[in-house]
């Protein structure tokens, strides 16, 4: 289902108003042959509040080719600047996963993007070129996938904590299996982390 557009009359009563949420002044409707000055304005407040929706963004620079914006992204309790590229080359006639490793390497592949247990990463774009050429309706944007995720299996493995031994060498889970951990952070009465 195709997402549904504000009416002409609820876009004409955003005339001369503000957007509560970015700042954002939209600009009066009729008002003279001068609008340019507040046309830009609105403009300029529009690509400030809307900035970082564009960073690591891919986008096509060629009929092989593509580029990835600059920008910035946590691993751990470090922040990774990427500074941008362009002319990064894709396979034709396949499916091209493009992702940042977790120390800033960009990566492309046609086998998927890894399991991020497995390889920390993230994930920018698919795009599918076929007949020399990226389509631009062909280039899928991935980064919610690093914003909107599940965690792993560390928290799911701490519902399942029966006791543990006091020494912290071993855990029990409810399934019966013991694990050698090298830690355990109790915060509250509560186990928060599993260093095993």
């Amino acid at each position: 289902m195709a997402e549904i557009s504000p009416t002409t009359a609820e876009l004409n009563a955003l005339s001369d108003t503000t957007d509560a949420a970015t700042g954002v002044a939209i600009p009066t409707k009729g008002a003279g042959l001068d609008w340019f000055p507040d046309f830009a304005e609105f403009a300029w407040r529009l690509f400030k509040a809307f900035k970082s929706s564009g960073e690591l963004r891919v986008f096509k620079d060629g009929d092989l080719t593509y580029g990835v914006r600059a920008g910035l992204y946590m691993y751990g309790d470090n922040t990774i600047s990427y500074a941008g590229s362009t002319g990064n080359a894709v396979t034709d006639d396949a499916t091209n996963y493009v992702y940042l490793t977790a120390t800033g390497t960009l990566t492309i592949n046609i086998t998927g993007f890894p399991n991020p247990s497995a390889t920390p990463h993230i994930p920018l774009a698919v795009l599918i070129a076929a007949a020399t050429e990226v389509d631009l309706t062909n280039i899928t944007d991935y980064r919610g996938r690093a914003i909107w995720s599940v965690p792993g299996a560390v928290p799911a493995l701490l519902d399942n904590i029966v006791y543990f031994e006091e020494t912290f060498n071993n855990v029990v889970t409810t399934d019966g299996v013991t694990l050698d951990v090298a830690s355990v952070v109790i915060f509250d009465g509560e186990i928060v982390y599993i260093g095993l």
